[in-house]
């Protein structure tokens, strides 16, 4: 998986290096559809560029709220296709005082949920400040855990599940300035392919946090002022 992971991450930087150079030598000008018609996009934007997000979400877990963090890293094209993968989880693991799926006398629970996702995301409006956009993640992971029985305190481990989330959301993002933005939204996660016990757990709202960070467009940006002004 790690090995896979770091040939897809190289690979998008390079192609998004090279559509840079090609862009310093003939700017680059198209038209895209966003929800209030035609948008002409002209030298300030590039075909291809590196996409990275990090992504957390506040989610419901067996009626326990719970939070889920992650990073989301891929290509973004023509300013309003972005495509690539992301990786997710609990990092504390979520605490539900009861799961009548698994057994009937649980008192405690720890629940894990760790996935890995190809997604796609739509903008559907943009200008300097703000952006809408629209976004579907297809995932494959684990859900892990441990839960205690009436008063006896051992810990019995829940054997792992295999799960295939498929989570839809919208988002808004602010632009803080011109490589960092924040956003918020909110959608639902589908849990395909899953055991019926596993699966009434944690289909569930979602809620979403996000910070955007344009590292490369900083870095370039700090030698070539024009770069300030890509959007």
């Amino acid at each position: 998986m790690f090995r896979r992971t770091t040939f897809i991450l190289i690979s998008l930087m390079l192609w998004s290096f090279d559509s840079n150079a090609s862009w310093t030598k003939e700017p680059y000008r198209d038209t895209v559809t966003l929800i209030n018609g035609q948008r002409i996009l002209d030298h300030s934007f590039k075909k291809r560029r590196f996409d990275f997000t990090f992504d957390a979400r506040q989610t419901l877990i067996g009626a326990q709220s719970a939070k889920l963090g992650g990073f989301r890293i891929g290509l973004e094209y023509r300013r309003v296709h972005r495509v690539g993968f992301g990786v997710f989880g609990l990092s504390e693991g979520a605490f539900v005082n009861q799961l009548q799926t698994i057994h009937p006398n649980i008192t405690a629970a720890y629940l894990n949920l760790t996935y890995s996702s190809i997604y796609y995301e739509r903008v559907l409006y943009f200008n300097r400040k703000w952006e809408w956009s629209a976004t579907a993640h297809l995932g494959n992971g684990w859900i892990e855990g441990r839960y205690q029985l009436g008063d006896n305190t051992d810990w019995i481990a829940i054997p792992a599940i295999r799960v295939k989330p498929l989570e839809v959301s919208s988002s808004l993002y602010y632009h803080l300035n011109w490589w960092i933005s924040v956003g918020v939204g909110g959608g639902y996660r589908h849990m395909r392919q899953t055991p019926a016990e596993a699966r009434e757990i944690y289909n569930a709202p979602i809620a979403l946090f996000k910070l955007k960070v344009r590292f490369f467009k900083l870095i370039k940006g700090a030698f070539n002022p024009d770069v300030r002004h890509q959007y």
